[in-house]
């Protein structure tokens, strides 16, 4: 158990200040209800001086904790100032130019004491860029102190420990950092930003986490990205020979030698360099989702409908490990990976693979993709997408009656020879309802009714189908008299949500129909 500091001060908050005047204010005020509300307090520290622009000023109506820095080129350094002063048992670090959209979740996180449960703290930064785009990635800007907590790193400094279990907060801030005047500007910053990678490159080796930081800072301007890729082959070269392709930053790096091919609008060079890391470099769930998402995003464009049922599945599996394992995927995320499993990402990934499978006839596969979209979440608009579902639906309906056919046309006069071939259509029959049920519910949620009732009797069918089938091969006993009781009240279910008007009372009650269908199956299978 790590040895925390314990304090009545629940929080520090560190902030570099330097010349920053256009958006400190907004930070100081963003902050206010989080000190008000929590035992806290403010450290700034002063990177300025004489030639701050009015920005400390400011800062000083909310604080009288500020500390001078004298600039020597080492982020580290400045933030160690505030730690080194810091009375808080936990420690929140963040840049004058860095704005809570809302600390209520972190006022939460400390009044109900659940801040006792877990050793850091994660949140949300929405970059935003001078084209007036943004993206959304998790930092780890928040932690319980012990004695040895400090900074590294001259530049992308960060703590020297990190415990666990992490939470994640839903909370974000806009980060404007990154909305450069003019190309000069932007330029400035990365020749800033390359020398002190270079630095660290000399005194520490080519870390995860070094190489990294250095092929994303060459990749950010277009005269340093072919600078950027040779650097990054050679990293993973030496990565993988150090052991060292675990580490979140090194997945990112197989993930950026890709993204170059993207950069450089290569289809071909990309589609051999996924190959290549597929083939030579273990990934992790992250780095397999941003892969696979990476290529399926590739291959649309194209209209490659075997590549992207290539990578689709890829993507789903690593998809949903990571949405069941939140505290691990914490770990495995490193510069914006995670923003490949974000919502609005991840439907693009999936309306596009079941498009393809519906194309290849696969409705089965399309149906998967298809449940994975947020139908039931309020705000979603899925009308963009009702299309390409109802021929998911159409096709699913088709196979349903022709597995029907089949199973009526199956019939045996030796019951006893018969058995393990029949059970096994019952399976067959019970995997069909499973598979249909996923989709009745997106219809029903997406108030597609009329297509709806059309599964829901075509269900209704292959459920009378299975009970005349159970009672062919078994016959009347008190096993086969319990599912035929169960399949009788699924028809009754189903009934009565094709009747329903109203679309949540209906997705509600064949949920109680899916959960049938599941102990039927159990039933079938113990026959």
């Amino acid at each position: 158990m790590p040895n925390y500091i314990q304090s009545p001060i629940k929080l520090t908050i560190g902030i570099l200040v330097s010349n920053r005047i256009q958006h400190i204010r907004s930070v100081m005020e963003a902050l206010k209800p989080l000190l008000t509300a929590v035992p806290s307090e403010l450290i700034a520290v002063d990177t300025k001086g004489a030639e701050s622009d009015g920005s400390i000023a400011i800062v000083r109506e909310y604080t009288d904790k500020i500390y001078p820095f004298i600039w020597c080129n080492d982020f580290a350094a400045a933030r160690n100032v505030c730690m080194e002063h810091a009375n808080g048992e936990w420690f929140l670090y963040l840049d004058d130019d860095e704005v809570f959209d809302d600390v209520q979740e972190l006022v939460n996180f400390f009044q109900s004491g659940e801040y006792l449960q877990y050793g850091s703290g994660y949140y949300y930064i929405k970059n935003y860029n001078a084209d007036g785009g943004s993206s959304m990635g998790i930092a780890g800007r928040m932690v319980r102190r012990t004695q040895n907590t400090r900074f590294v790193g001259k530049v992308h400094e960060h703590f020297n420990e990190v415990y666990d279990p992490h939470k994640e907060f839903s909370c974000f801030a806009h980060h404007y950092g990154y909305v450069f005047q003019n190309e000069e500007e932007k330029k400035k910053h990365q020749i800033r930003n390359v020398t002190l990678l270079k630095q660290e490159l000399a005194e520490h080796g080519m870390t995860p986490r070094n190489c990294a930081q250095m092929v994303q800072e060459l990749y950010s301007c277009q005269d340093t990205r072919d600078a950027g890729f040779r650097f990054c082959l050679d990293s993973m070269k030496e990565l993988k020979a150090k052991g060292q392709l675990g580490d979140a930053c090194s997945q990112w790096l197989l993930v950026a030698s890709v993204r170059y091919y993207k950069m450089k609008k290569d289809y071909p060079g990309a589609v051999a360099q996924a190959a290549l890391v597929r083939e030579k470099y273990p990934q992790s769930q992250m780095g397999q989702m941003a892969l696979a998402g990476l290529m399926v995003e590739l291959s649309a464009p194209e209209g490659n409908v075997r590549r992207i049922l290539e990578y689709a599945p890829l993507y789903m599996e690593a998809w949903e490990w990571i949405k069941t394992h939140p505290e691990e995927a914490i770990v495995q995320n490193q510069l914006g990976l995670s923003s490949y499993g974000d919502e609005e990402y991840a439907v693009q990934v999936f309306q596009a693979a079941a498009v393809c499978a519906n194309a290849v006839k696969d409705y089965e596969l399309a149906n998967q993709f298809w449940k994975r979209l947020p139908w039931e979440k309020e705000g979603f608009d899925g009308s963009p997408y009702y299309n390409g579902l109802r021929e998911t639906q159409e096709g699913l309906k088709a196979m349903l009656a022709m597995k029907q056919e089949q199973a009526k046309q199956q019939k045996t006069e030796d019951i006893p020879e018969s058995r393990q071939p029949g059970k096994q259509e019952l399976q067959e029959l019970v995997s069909v309802l499973k598979e249909a049920g996923p989709a009745v519910r997106s219809l029903l949620a997406a108030g597609e009714k009329n297509t709806a009732v059309e599964l829901l009797a075509t269900m209704q069918e292959v459920m009378v189908a299975l009970g005349n089938k159970i009672e062919e091969l078994y016959g009347e006993n008190e096993r086969t008299a319990g599912v035929i009781s169960l399949l009788v009240e699924c028809c009754e279910r189903v009934w009565q949500c094709a009747n329903m008007e109203q679309t949540e009372e209906a997705v509600l009650l064949f949920s109680e129909v899916e959960q049938n269908v599941e102990i039927c199956g159990k039933l079938v299978a113990e026959l």
